[in-house]
């Protein structure tokens, strides 16, 4: 047409182009602008009465705390998930000459949300992983919840492990809850795995509980000898606990890991 543009009716599949050529069309069928190659091949490249979705950009928001997301210009939907918080494994406290040993901390649960009609941006907060149980028999810290758009969606921190004593053989700490499904909000929601229950078997044997997993990988190992409980390295993933053997020195838990937002752009 005169002013650059090309004016296109609503056809059927039109007959097939010579070898080593394509026709465009405007497809009565689907709606969308079609192509179709000389072995009647079709494929639809646009969509007008439904619109599409195409993925742009994936954002993995890792920094702890508070802040604001910027849609990318154009963006016209997002799928936004995330995990909680891992919480802390509980500590162990000294005392006869045996030994004891502590539970892991619960992983943060998972949540998914599907968003339509993208404000320019919105706030969120990653949450932390919970501190271990200080040396003694303490238990860990809850993980901190993940948000975003407040409550549009939360994914909720674990729970701590049980501290524990040294003492005879005995069940040690108990694992720490995952965090709950029931408790979040989204369109897709996830418990996040509980943590490992601990036991202490003689004056040199233990282990202690492992982390509970996380929708994004394993938490930390348990452990069987004279140790502080492990970090947790995966988002969400929860801490061990604490293994005291021997009448060994108090020890602290693990530290769970924190959380994470990743969100799928699309245009």
């Amino acid at each position: 047409m005169g002013d650059g543009t090309i004016d296109l009716a609503k056809v059927a599949t039109p007959s097939s182009p010579a070898a080593d050529h394509l026709k465009l069309y405007y497809n009565s069928a689907t709606a969308k602008g079609s192509l179709v190659n000389e072995s009647g091949t079709v494929v639809d490249i646009a969509g007008f009465a439904t619109r599409d979705y195409r993925l742009i950009k994936v954002w993995i928001l890792t920094t702890t705390g508070g802040a604001t997301w910027t849609a990318t210009v154009g963006a016209r939907a997002a799928w936004v998930e995330g995990v909680g918080g891992g919480a802390g494994g509980g500590g162990v406290a000294t005392a006869i000459t045996n030994s004891g040993a502590a539970g892991g901390g619960g992983a943060g649960a998972y949540a998914g949300i599907w968003i339509t009609s993208l404000a320019a941006s919105y706030s969120y907060t990653v949450g932390t992983g919970g501190a271990g149980g200080t040396a003694g028999a303490n238990n860990g810290t809850a993980g901190v919840n993940t948000t975003f758009n407040t409550t549009s969606l939360v994914c909720v921190g674990g729970s701590g492990g049980i501290g524990d004593t040294i003492a005879i053989l005995h069940v040690g700490g108990l694992g720490g809850a995952g965090g709950l499904a029931s408790a979040c909000t989204g369109d897709i929601k996830s418990d996040g795995g509980s943590g490992g229950e601990a036991l202490a078997l003689a004056a040199a044997q233990a282990f202690s509980g492992s982390g509970g997993n996380s929708y994004f990988g394993g938490g930390a190992n348990g452990l069987k000898t004279q140790s502080t409980g492990a970090t947790a390295g995966t988002y969400g993933g929860g801490g061990s606990g604490g293994c005291a053997l021997s009448g060994g020195a108090s020890v602290a838990g693990g530290v769970g890991a924190q959380g994470v937002i990743r969100i799928w752009e699309f245009a």
